[in-house]
């Protein structure tokens, strides 16, 4: 089962990611620098640096062959972000707003191709951002490059853990966005996490049902301003 996490039929509409960049940061130097950032400039994201930073964020950084006591082997790929049990129940959204040479819309991130699925157009983007419950004197959504969205599987950890595996989604989530965070601000940019949406709004614009799939926090990245 572990094996098979993330491997879905090929789409027409996957892209693949860019090669990215090395971040210019020191790990000390970056956690010193973070803070919540809400008010953008409108530049865009570069494409590169939004690759590099689902990469670290729950991307795959190792993968090994392991026996099996049928015979043969079996690989499976590890992620930046640890997991319980290796099931991987968060996946990345990207709303992308303003990012160089990604057309406005909404993105799901394969970790293990290391691609972007389309998932929805403008209009799909446009009903996300309206469905965040904020001002945007306190949070320039108008302005931000993209919003990363933290989408939940439970039930691929609860079939395992019963109800604790909920438990074990949110501490992945909460990883993955600390992880994400501290990427944007090495390369320049600005974060901050955001719980202020409207969840069946929300939800309806990616296309979750909210009871297999929900959506459970966001990250709005910018240009600082």
């Amino acid at each position: 089962m572990l094996s098979l996490t993330g491997v879905e039929p090929a789409s027409p509409d996957e892209l693949p990611l860019a090669h990215g960049v090395a971040l210019p940061m020191q790990f000390d130097a970056v956690v010193a620098k973070r803070r919540s950032v809400r008010l953008f400039t409108g530049d865009p994201w570069d494409f590169d640096h939004l690759c590099t930073s689902l990469r670290l964020a729950a991307g795959v950084t190792r993968a090994a062959s392991v026996p099996l006591m049928s015979g043969g082997d079996v690989t499976l790929k590890f992620r930046a972000t640890p997991s319980g049990g290796g099931i991987y129940p968060v996946e990345l959204y990207v709303v992308a707003l303003r990012v160089e040479g990604l057309p406005r819309g909404t993105y799901r991130f394969n970790p293990t191709k290391d691609t972007l699925v389309h998932h929805g157009g403008e209009g799909a983007a446009d009903r996300f951002v309206a469905s965040c419950a904020v001002p945007d004197e306190s949070l320039s959504l108008s302005r931000a490059c993209a919003i990363v969205a933290l989408v939940g599987y439970p039930w691929r950890s609860m079939r395992k853990y019963g109800p604790r595996g909920l438990r074990l989604a949110f501490l992945e989530a909460g990883a993955i966005a600390e992880h994400l965070n501290l990427a944007v601000t090495a390369l320049g940019y600005g974060s901050v996490d955001c719980a202020s949406f409207c969840d069946v709004e929300a939800e309806e614009a990616v296309g979750l049902d909210g009871h297999h799939q929900v959506l459970m926090h966001t990250v709005v990245i910018g240009c600082p301003g």
